[in-house]
C-alpha cells in the first residue's frame, strides 16, 4: 500500500470587493473557506465548489471600513495563507460634466475611477447602456443606433463592491425636422394678393426645444411663390 502525502497548502483566498451584504471570492476547490473580521470574529465557514468560488452572507450584514480575512483548508488539512479584504459601503458621486454628442453617438463625463457606468435610456431599467469610467473617471458611452429623438438619459456609477450613485441626468439631442405651416401655401403657392397683408408661418417645434433657443425661418423664393 502507498500514501501520498500533501505537506503544500492551498494558496490564499481572494475576497471579491464587498460593501458588506454578501462575501465572495475563489480559493482552491473543495477547500474549507474560514472568514473572521479583522479582530478574530469568527463570521462562517464555506466549502469552495468544484471551480474554486464560494459565497457566504454574513447576518447582520457588515459595515463599512470592517476588515474581512479569509484562510482556505484542504482536505488534508493545510491552511493557507490570509486573504484580505475591506467592506465598502460609501457609494460614488453621482457622474458630472455629461455631454452628448450633437449626433447623439455617445455620452462623455466623470464618475469615480473605474467605476461601472449606466445609461437608462427613457426609464428602460431592463437594457441599460453600460461602459466603465478609465483610471482618471473619464467615460465614454457609445449609442448604436445613435440617440436622436429627445430620448431621456439617467445615469449612474457603480463602484467594485456594488455600491450605486445618485442618478444624474442628461437629454439625447432631438434631430427631427421642424414641421412649417403657412396657411397662404395651402395650394402650394402664395400670390402677390396673399401676400399684401403678410404671410403666418406656424412653426411645430419638436421636443426638447427651450426657452432661447434661435430658430431661422428664411424666405428664398421670390415673385409671389
Amino acid at each position: 500500500a502507498s500514501v501520498t502525502v500533501d505537506a503544500l497548502p492551498p494558496g490564499a483566498p481572494v475576497i471579491a470587493p464587498s460593501n458588506g451584504a454578501i462575501l465572495s471570492g475563489t480559493a482552491e476547490a473543495g477547500a474549507l473557506v474560514t472568514l473572521t473580521t479583522g479582530g478574530g470574529t469568527p463570521l462562517g465557514q464555506i466549502t469552495a465548489d468544484g471551480s474554486g468560488n464560494w459565497a457566504l452572507t454574513p447576518s447582520p450584514a457588515l459595515t463599512n471600513g470592517v476588515v474581512v480575512n479569509a484562510t482556505a483548508t484542504d482536505g488534508s488539512g493545510n491552511v493557507s495563507p490570509i486573504g484580505t479584504t475591506t467592506i465598502d459601503t460609501v457609494a460614488p458621486g453621482a457622474p458630472t460634466n455629461l455631454v452628448v454628442a450633437v449626433d447623439g453617438s455617445t455620452l462623455t463625463g466623470l464618475a469615480e475611477p473605474n467605476a461601472q457606468v449606466r445609461v437608462i435610456v427613457n426609464g428602460d431599467v431592463n437594457n441599460p447602456v453600460i461602459a466603465t469610467a478609465n483610471g482618471s473617471g473619464g467615460f465614454t458611452v457609445p449609442f448604436a443606433p445613435p440617440l436622436t429623438a429627445g430620448q431621456d438619459l439617467t445615469v449612474t456609477a457603480a463602484d467594485a463592491a456594488g455600491n450605486v450613485s445618485l442618478p444624474a441626468a442628461a437629454e439625447a439631442p432631438d434631430l427631427a425636422p421642424l414641421s412649417l405651416t403657412i396657411t397662404e401655401a395651402a395650394d402650394g403657392f402664395v400670390n402677390a394678393a396673399e401676400m399684401s397683408n403678410g404671410i403666418q408661418v406656424s412653426v411645430g417645434l419638436t421636443v426638447g426645444a427651450n426657452v432661447g433657443d434661435v430658430l431661422t425661418v428664411r424666405f428664398s423664393g421670390q415673385n409671389g411663390y
